[in-house]
């Protein structure tokens, strides 16, 4: 028999308090990428917490644990 561990996620609209760490996962992503341009210059890495929060659109959804830790 597995053992099988389960998480409660809610589904919400990002909020100003998860551009942080929404902007983290957005760097995170795109490592690779800067690994293979050999280069930090592209918007992933350029944009400022600020430009994250205006450019976030209220029905942008995100997971979000129960831990509280943004998991998209």
């Amino acid at each position: 028999m597995k053992s099988r561990e389960t998480h409660d996620v809610t589904i919400r609209d990002i909020r100003e308090d998860d551009a942080g760490e929404v902007l983290t996962l957005q760097r995170a992503a795109f490592v690779q990428e800067a690994l293979i341009y050999d280069s930090i210059q592209m918007a992933p890495f350029t944009q400022t917490l600020r430009v994250m929060v205006d450019a976030a659109a209220p029905a942008d959804p995100v997971h979000r644990t129960s831990g509280g830790m943004v998991v998209v």
